[in-house]
């Protein structure tokens, strides 16, 4: 039971408390249809009849005064209690005997609250949320689970309902303009048409007409589908008000759960929506309404040789693909059998790409390709994107080189990074600032320096951005300095690593800092739809430059902007991101399932890439909770050198983590040469640092010494960096050095600082600082318990009993009983007392075998022959 069920429960004994003690009260129960009002009160009932207390369910006048007149305590249930109108009276006169009236109603009641907030008696409000959708479908992926939170906002009851439902039927819920695309299954249309079962005539036809109309929708629209006069339409709609199926939103109005319009809209029937969307059409088309309006009702009219709905649906569509590329993609669907197909290919290959038919999209944009026409530019980068999210890089980049065309330098930009051509991305991304793409530029120019470990001075692309927009306050000011000496950087995080954005000034701040401040400012201050595509490249390039708050900052706008609009294929990218940041913030538990969710949902897009991305983040978290054995058997094979890389560097800490050297240094020399020369300039002192432990394992003390003190003179401040030395100085013999390292990297994230910690007591524990050693070790157990670092807390085990070998163990004075161990003492009070090794073992839960060993210790270490010689000396101590 979760937290805010034992809440509830909580309450429920208070209120029986009161009753018990001879006191009246009011327990009000609010909450949406669906959401657990009727099993709480089950829940209530129950605890009642546990406490002998008696249960009725009045639902009339007379119901009411039979319970509260007999002077016993009693609980009065009554669900649905807004449609019980003689609460009106009860509440305003309460009886002078013991009761409990426990009220559940709907959020939002017209005179149920009213009433409640004049009532004399004593009032304790329950309001209902939903609850963990985890605990309601636990069986279910997270990516499924998600997709159906969203369109069932957590309610238990739809959400059990749509558990298993086809995820195309899913989708269609998630935009109000896709309703009716797809059938609801009988189960779940008896779930959500409970409500609309007892409607007939007016109500009915008028609830028939909002569901086609809009969500929310306006009332002249309403009363003109249902070709009834205004005035009976309102009073319809005050009825559906009432019984909860709908609620106004100023001078529109709308059902209360998505779900239930469906259902309605469903249960209208084909013909009688066909005339519905066909006045809707006419309707609307004479008051120059939104374009998606009019196309959602063009999409349900539009035939061959309809031109005008035709194009209402392609413009309808160009207004809403940033925003519900799936809706866009529909409308477009229906578009080309009617306009020149020609004419609507790029967007809809542009659509089918956002909304995360990658494969169809490609054959969309191809096709498009082939012929020309003024979007070229959108199918060409549209084409590109989608080949590079299908891991297929030579085929983005061919697309992209055949074409001269301005407007694509971003994109090239991106397959440029993504194939690890970080001095390619950089000019080409200074030229995505000058065909005024800012924000992708700025990103990636500053992402491509960050991974080259060299980066230039952009502060000419900062001047050039602050006269393309006119000096946009903020732009290429001062950021935060690179070289943060305490462990908690500007964003809360830790301390910039000035290894790849240095200055030979320590207080200067770096050109990619500054940079990167400018480009912040900028996209914090620009609306979801313009820099949705860019926030988790932002978001990896704060990780880069050791931010990860504002990574996950910026993360939680792109994830929550992504799911709004059914931007799946953004998905990927961002879920991956997150479990990067969780694993920096030491959170391995929340990495694996943001991993899991990626890979999910990569899969689901036909992209073994992403796929491969996300297994390739979370390797990390693998490696640290199950082990290196697992995580070697968990190695992905993507396809960008940029992957290839991180995953190269995971699978190098495996080897060193099992203590396998010589494969850690044939691996290293494998992946990048024995000159480095195929690492980034980003990653070389950690491949450098990685070879440099397993060299000092293999006795290869010198050159792993020449190597560890590259790594740390290129990234002084990287952990990494320094646990290496550390290690390499320990190997040595120099504890006063190595013990200093060790501290160095104690600036790190919570993983690594524990890291850090345990190797900090191996040293203190060689120069005989035992205490200190001891400390040490509980931090790191800590540290590994709070990350959830379950393989590390096993291995720390080790480490404990070597530091602990070094103690020197006081001796134990043979021929008495403080000589014996805790078990073998335990054992001889036992035998003592006259059981014999059997009834020992059978009263320790041990073998008899066991008893028999530990006893004969006891006969040597005692100094006598017999059990009656350890009775003996015990009670001798007693004496």
């Amino acid at each position: 039971m979760g937290e805010p069920a034992r809440n509830r429960r909580e309450q429920g004994f208070s209120a029986l408390d009161a009753l018990v003690d001879g006191r009246r009260q009011v327990l009000e129960v609010v909450g949406e249809a669906g959401i657990g009002k009727t099993r709480l009160l089950a829940e209530l009932t129950d605890l009642a009849d546990s406490r002998g207390v008696r249960v009725r369910f009045p639902r009339s006048s007379r119901q009411f005064n039979d319970r509260i007149t007999d002077r016993r305590p009693t609980v009065l249930l009554v669900d649905d209690a807004h449609e019980v109108r003689v609460l009106d009276e009860v509440l305003r006169t309460p009886p002078v005997d013991p009761v409990l009236l426990v009220v559940a109603h709907r959020a939002d009641h017209a005179w149920l609250p009213a009433a409640l907030a004049r009532t004399p008696w004593p009032v304790t409000r329950v309001a209902l949320g939903p609850p963990d959708p985890a605990a309601v479908l636990p069986d279910l992926p997270p990516a499924e689970r998600a997709r159906l939170v969203a369109v069932t906002g957590g309610n238990p009851r739809y959400l059990r309902a749509l558990a298993g439902v086809d995820p195309a039927v899913v989708d269609t819920l998630s935009d109000p303009r896709r309703i009716g695309e797809a059938p609801l299954p009988d189960g779940v249309l008896a779930v959500a048409g409970q409500g609309l079962r007892g409607l007939d005539g007016v109500p009915r036809e008028v609830a028939y007409a909002v569901a086609a109309a809009d969500d929310p929708a306006d009332l002249g629209l309403v009363a003109h589908i249902a070709g009834l006069p205004e005035p009976d339409v309102l009073r319809a709609l005050d009825d559906l008000t009432v019984c909860g199926l709908v609620s106004a939103r100023g001078s529109r109005v709308a059902f209360r759960h998505p779900l239930v319009r469906a259902a309605a809209y469903q249960a209208a029937g084909f013909a009688w929506r066909a005339r519905a969307h066909r006045r809707a059409w006419e309707y609307l088309r004479t008051r120059d309404a939104p374009l998606p309006l009019r196309a959602l009702h063009a999409a349900r009219i539009a035939g061959y040789g309809d031109t005008e709905p035709a194009r209402t649906l392609a413009a309808g569509a160009a207004a809403v693909v940033d925003t519900a590329p799936a809706t866009a993609a529909a409308w477009l669907d229906r578009a080309v059998e009617v306009l020149p197909r020609a004419e609507s290919l790029p967007l809809l290959g542009r659509a089918l790409s956002l909304s995360g038919e990658l494969a169809r999209a490609r054959d969309v944009l191809h096709e498009a390709l082939v012929h020309s026409g003024p979007d070229r530019v959108v199918a060409v980068r549209a084409c590109a994107r989608t080949a590079r999210l299908l891991g297929r890089y030579a085929e983005a980049k061919a697309v992209l080189d055949r074409e001269s065309t301005a407007g694509l330098a971003a994109e090239r930009a991106t397959v440029a990074l993504l194939l690890g051509d970080t001095t390619e991305c950089a000019r080409l991304a200074r030229a995505a600032v000058a065909e005024g793409d800012e924000v992708a530029g700025r990103i990636l120019g500053a992402l491509g320096a960050v991974r080259s470990g060299e980066p230039p001075d952009l502060s000419a692309e900062v001047r050039l951005v602050d006269g393309l927009s006119g000096g946009v306050p903020g732009q290429g000011t001062t950021g935060p300095p690179a070289a943060a000496s305490s462990t908690a950087g500007p964003d809360g995080g830790w301390a910039e690593r000035s290894d790849t954005a240095g200055s030979a000034n320590p207080g200067a701040v770096p050109p990619v800092a500054a940079d990167v401040a400018g480009t912040v400012r900028l996209v914090d201050g620009l609306p979801d739809a313009a820099v949705g595509d860019h926030l988790s490249a932002l978001a990896w390039l704060e990780l880069e430059l050791d931010r990860p708050l504002e990574a996950a900052r910026h993360l939680r706008r792109g994830l929550a902007f992504a799911r709004a609009t059914g931007r799946r294929s953004t998905l990927p990218t961002l879920l991956s991101a997150d479990a990067a940041v969780a694993v920096r913030l030491g959170q391995l538990d929340r990495a694996r399932e943001c991993a899991a969710e990626a890979r999910e949902v990569a899969l689901a897009l036909g992209s073994a890439e992403l796929a491969a991305m996300a297994s390739a983040v979370e390797l990390e978290a693998v490696l640290w909770q199950a082990g290196p054995e697992e995580a070697l058997a968990a190695v992905p094979e993507p396809a960008s050198p940029w992957l290839v890389e991180r995953v190269g560097l995971t699978v190098a800490d495996c080897h060193l983590a099992a203590g396998e050297y010589e494969r850690c240094a044939d691996h290293v020399r494998a992946a990048v040469g024995e000159d480095f020369a195929g690492a980034s300039g980003r990653e070389r002192p950690r491949w450098r640092a990685a070879l440099a432990v397993a060299l000092a394992g293999l006795d290869r003390c010198d050159e792993a010494m020449a190597l560890a003190d590259a790594a740390v003179a290129a990234a002084p401040r990287s952990a990494y960096a320094h646990l290496a030395r550390a290690q390499v100085l320990g190997r040595l013999g120099r504890a006063d050095e190595a013990r200093a390292e060790a501290v160095a990297a104690l600036r790190a994230g919570p993983l690594d600082q524990a890291r850090a910690r345990e190797l900090l007591a191996e040293h203190l524990a060689t120069e005989g600082e035992l205490t200190a050693a001891r400390a040490e070790l509980g931090r790191a157990k800590e540290g590994y318990a709070a990350t959830a670092a379950t393989w590390l807390t096993t291995r720390l085990r080790t480490t404990e009993t070597r530091v602990g070998a070094r103690a020197p163990r006081p001796r134990r004075p043979h021929g008495t009983v403080e000589a014996l161990s805790g078990r073998e003492l335990e054992i001889a009070e036992l035998v003592a007392t006259g059981l014999t090794n059997r009834e020992v073992a059978t009263r320790l839960v041990l073998s008899r075998k066991t008893v028999e060993g530990h006893l004969a210790r006891v006969f040597t270490k005692l100094g006598v022959k017999s059990r009656l010689g350890v009775a003996q000396r015990l009670a001798a101590r007693s004496t």
